[in-house]
């Protein structure tokens, strides 16, 4: 199988508020084509409804309220950053939370009939890449898993949007080597 690195799938990810029906997304970052990753703060005061906070999620991502005021852009200008990502296709690790908190950024613009792509799981994307006619699924499975134990041993942190999506690249690239060789 060839695959190549370049261009880079676009991978996405999303910090939030709390985890609750009522959270809003405070941080997100995505790859493009060359593999430069864009992460931006998002500021909760522009939006009356989002006021949803949890402390023990501002534990684990490590973002004050005060820090997404005085550094986040309006979620606005969020909006036009991401609907100028050409992917076609952009791939998470958790799509169903991203895409929750991707639907409520765009919401909060008036803009959720433009999010410019589709949001897929990061494993099918693997699935696909590893997925031979004669793989088993639980050997399939567990070749997935180790892979993402190394990405991660591999990542300069976790629960911050752009270590995330760094994590999510490797990820990709040892796919593609497990493929290859």
């Amino acid at each position: 199988m060839n695959i190549s690195l370049r261009p880079w799938p676009c991978f996405m990810d999303f910090e939030a508020s709390s985890l609750s029906v009522h959270s809003y997304p405070i941080e997100v970052a995505w790859n493009d084509a060359q593999g430069t990753i864009h992460s931006y703060l998002i500021n909760p005061a522009h939006v009356p409804d989002w006021t949803e906070w949890s402390a023990q999620s501002e534990r684990i991502h490590g973002i004050p309220r005060a820090t997404l005021t005085a550094q986040g852009l309006p979620p606005e200008e969020v909006c036009a950053k991401v609907q100028a990502i050409t992917a076609m296709v952009v791939y998470s690790d958790a799509a169903r939370f991203d895409l929750q908190w991707l639907e409520c950024l765009f919401d909060a613009c008036a803009a959720r009939s433009s999010i410019p792509f589709y949001m897929d799981e990061m494993d099918h994307l693997l699935w696909d890449i590893l997925g031979k006619p004669d793989s088993k699924p639980s050997e399939l499975q567990r070749l997935i898993e180790s892979l993402k134990e190394q990405a991660r041993s591999q990542a300069p942190g976790r629960h911050r949007a752009a270590w995330d999506v760094q994590y999510l690249m490797q990820l990709y690239r040892l796919a593609v080597g497990a493929a290859a060789g």
